[in-house]
Order: structure tokens, then sequence, then C-alpha cells
């Protein structure tokens, strides 16, 4: 899922479609465009974002963001930074920061950030430039923003494991596809009802009835 179709498309929040300080540009790239934050006009104590629109949950059980990000710096006698935030819906979370701190350029970077945790909702990614002084920086990139979903390693990651009831009572819990019922468990005079339950990671889900019959207490569950 690409968070933002093409760069005319990108949002600055509230800013009108000029040139002016912080503003996010469709510059070169990753390759090229990408988004650009520019050091002028100069400004001081500012902070401007390029967030992304609201974006539907995908309810994987794996879930990842994914950008590359690039700082030409000027300087380190101010402090310029940039947060890569994610929405729940009503607070912004910090998933990482960047700073020119150290004086040396960021180079171009791919980062792989895991986001399970908001895989179920609906959500919003920005990325926000702030800092004491535009001046001490040239610029920022962010290119190649992408969310995505992944299953679990595993034959069947889908799958959690099975509850198996005979008549309404508990029989056991297995991660197996067959189950031998216990002898004991299991009158051939007559046939007993069978419900079992599928435990998945979107929940758990209810099978229909099945009848079994005399000879059939070698189940297989799918």
């Amino acid at each position: 899922m690409r968070i933002f179709q093409a760069v005319h498309l990108l949002l600055t929040d509230g800013l009108p479609p000029a040139v002016q300080t912080g503003e996010f540009l469709p510059v070169n790239g990753h390759p090229a465009p990408s988004a650009q934050f520019q050091d002028a006009p100069y400004a001081t104590n500012y902070t401007i974002t390029l967030t992304s629109k609201l974006i539907t949950s995908i309810h994987s059980p794996i879930m990842r963001l994914k950008y590359d990000i690039y700082l030409n710096n000027f300087g380190t006698t101010a402090l310029n930074q940039m947060a890569v935030e994610i929405w729940d819906g009503t607070v912004w979370h910090l998933l990482k920061n960047y700073d020119n701190s150290t004086g040396a350029d960021i180079p171009w970077t791919s980062e792989d950030i895991d986001v399970s945790a908001y895989a179920n909702i609906d959500f919003k990614i920005r990325f926000r430039a702030y800092g004491e002084d535009s001046s001490y920086i040239d610029w920022w990139n962010i290119d190649n923003i992408l969310v995505y979903g992944l299953l679990p390693p595993g034959p069947d990651p889908c799958l959690l494991g099975y509850n198996l009831y005979l008549n309404t009572q508990l029989e056991t819990n297995t991660t197996d596809t067959s189950y031998l019922i216990p002898p004991g468990h299991v009158q051939y005079v007559q046939p007993i009802m069978l419900v079992y339950w599928r435990s998945t990671h979107l929940g758990i889900q209810e099978h229909p009835v099945m009848t079994l019959f005399p000879n059939s207490s070698v189940l297989r569950l799918h």
C-alpha cells in the first residue's frame, strides 16, 4: 500500500501551494522524485509535517512501514530533526527520530519498521521536520514510502489451532490437522455431534456441526 500515490498529492498541513519555509517539495530522490524539506527561506523554532491521508486497517498479522531518508547537513550550531510518527486516531506515536547533531550527512538509508500494533485500526503516517534554525541543514529527503502486510512463517501461518467439542463438551485443543478420539470417549451405538473452532489471527471461527458415525474416530480438520 503506497501512502502517497504521487508527489503532487503530498500534504503540507495548511501551507498554500507556494515555496515556503519547510514545504516538502517534489525534487530529486532515490530515485527521483522524492519529498524534500529545504532550509530556505530560513525559519526558527519550526515544525512542518508531511502527513498521509487516513489509511484503512489491513488486518495483517505483521504490518511494516518502509521508507528511504536522506539528510544533507550544514552545521551543528542549531539542532534540526526529523520525526517519523503514526496516528492511532487519538495520539501521534513516535516511530523513529533523526537529527543533525553529529554534523555529518545521513546518506540514503532504507528503513523498515514494525507497526503491527496498528494493523487493526485506521491510521495515518507523518514525517515531521522540526528544529531550532533551519539554516543549519541544507535539506531532508523522504522517498519510497510504503505500508505492507506479511504473514508469519510456518506451514499454515493464519491458523493457530483447533478447539474440538464432542456433544458440547471440550474434548481437546490441538494444532494438528488430525485427531484420534480415545476409544473411551466415543460410543459406537449412536451418532455424536461435533463442533470445532479454528483460532486464527482474525479471531475464532466456528465450523458447521459434523456428525460422527461408528468407525469414524479419526478426525481430519481443515
